[in-house]
């Protein structure tokens, strides 16, 4: 209605609907690259396929190349192509298994897959390597996957867990408070709002991508 609404107006003013609509868009493009933190870019998605392309042909041309495959894995769990990824992540970890990361990308593409067990297993394995990876990324992952499942009381602990590990992380917050709203912690939920918000005033560096769950906070927040 807002919009539709804002359409009316611009008409008005510009006498051409045409204009109008492109106007409208643009406003709508403005406003919603500074909600999500960034702008879409159309080149993005083509970039992303050849890049994927150009993967796929360097483990076509060269079997044996683990780091290769072991990237290519982790574009196709990007992607969300999970069994692809799976397939090439466990070739991989044959050649390079004391590397964290094929380990991570491995457990995603198994949460992907809908195997918790199979999945916590490899990002463990991960985390065994390498304690501290992407600043605490997996703990967030496995949060996401087991409430997206209604296993609120379950995803707790890795959600606080991910915010002792990244404190200028305004989505950890985020999520954490709806985590421990949903589960009746009322004050618990309003506390970790609040540092969300800190966390976007404090950590400039990271302030396009807290934007979104900064705003996100706050209207939570304000739903009491």
């Amino acid at each position: 209605m807002t919009k539709l609404f804002a359409f009316y107006v611009l008409v008005v003013l510009t006498d051409s609907p045409l204009i109008a609509l492109l106007a409208l868009v643009a406003v709508v493009y403005f406003f919603e690259g500074q909600y999500r933190g960034r702008y879409f870019n159309p080149l993005g998605p083509w970039r992303r396929y050849q890049g994927r392309l150009r993967l796929q042909r360097e483990v076509e041309n060269n079997p044996a190349d683990a780091l290769a495959r072991a990237e290519l894995g982790r574009v196709l769990v990007e992607a969300g192509h999970h069994e692809q990824a799976r397939v090439h992540l466990e070739k991989a970890l044959a050649k390079v298994g004391d590397r964290a990361e094929p380990h991570y990308h491995l457990g995603l593409a198994l949460l992907g897959l809908g195997q918790q067990e199979a999945g916590f297993t490899a990002i463990d394995r991960a985390l065994e390597i390498r304690s501290d990876l992407h600043y605490g990324a997996p703990h967030l992952r496995r949060g996401d996957f087991l409430v997206a499942r209604g296993k609120t009381a379950e995803a707790l602990p890795h959600l606080e867990r991910f915010t002792r590990m990244n404190a200028s992380s305004s989505e950890g917050y985020y999520k954490l408070g709806l985590c421990q709203r949903s589960l009746g912690n009322n004050g618990a939920a309003r506390l970790a709002f609040e540092e969300a918000g800190r966390a976007y005033s404090q950590s400039p560096g990271r302030r396009r991508h807290n934007r979104r769950w900064w705003v996100l906070a706050k209207l939570a927040s304000l739903r009491g």
